[in-house]
């Protein structure tokens, strides 16, 4: 997904001049930005898993910022390119082999942290739940597989 992350002018005069960026999971890209990017707004690529952004400065000061990650989220889930099994749907090993490689995708909606529990909606204003076709199965998200059912279960992290 991609954030803007924008600090204000309040931020420190000995911090800086560069900062790193991080994730609590995954990774952010750039890595790495300028006080003058800082201020005037950059946007990141983050990891759909994250919940949050870490801001260290890089310099004199070595101070730290953790900025939630907040608002509607968006992925790509990959749904038909496991389905087409004899007697139902393939394993979550098979899911991880198979997904995002061919078949249908979808772009959803959610808020929070991606994983179990997490309803996925069609919409951004978040009021059509992505159901799929209201069928269970192992679907291919961002690098893990999870079986849906109208709610996020079983969301295991391909090896």
């Amino acid at each position: 997904m991609n954030i803007l992350v924008t600090l204000n002018s309040g931020i420190g005069v000995d911090s800086g001049p560069n900062y790193t960026l991080t994730a609590n999971v995954g990774s952010v890209l750039p890595s790495s930005v300028t006080k003058t990017q800082l201020l005037a707004g950059v946007t990141v690529a983050v990891s759909n898993s994250a919940a949050s952004i870490t801001v260290t400065s890089i310099g004199n000061c070595t101070n730290s910022l953790v900025l939630p990650i907040t608002g509607v989220k968006s992925a790509t889930v990959y749904m038909n390119s496991f389905v087409d099994y004899p007697y139902g749907y393939a394993t979550s090993g098979e899911a991880c082999t198979l997904g995002g490689v061919t078949g249908v995708t979808s772009i959803v909606y959610y808020t929070g942290v991606l994983g179990n529990g997490t309803v996925l909606y069609f919409d951004q204003a978040l009021t059509q739940a992505f159901n799929a076709g209201g069928s269970f199965g192992w679907y291919w998200i961002t690098g893990q597989v999870f079986e849906y059912g109208g709610v996020i279960a079983n969301f295991t992290t391909c090896i």
